[in-house]
């Protein structure tokens, strides 16, 4: 079991390069927000990352020029 811990550890680590796959339409129920999520995948590891942006927080980019 630690020599599994210890090979973790050893591993190199992946500097994360996203690269963009789709947008998909998000709600969140309980506080009643919309928007969307973005979702990204990362070209060397295949780690993925979803980034969520709320219709108000849309809104609030747009007025802030």
């Amino acid at each position: 079991m630690l020599g599994k811990w210890m090979d973790k550890v050893r591993e190199p680590r992946c500097i994360h390069n996203y690269k963009f796959i789709k947008t998909q339409d998000s709600e969140n129920f309980k506080t009643g927000q919309i928007g969307t999520a973005n979702i990204y995948k990362c070209e060397k590891c295949g780690k993925e990352k979803v980034d969520y942006k709320y219709n108000s927080d849309i809104n609030s980019d747009f007025w802030n020029i």
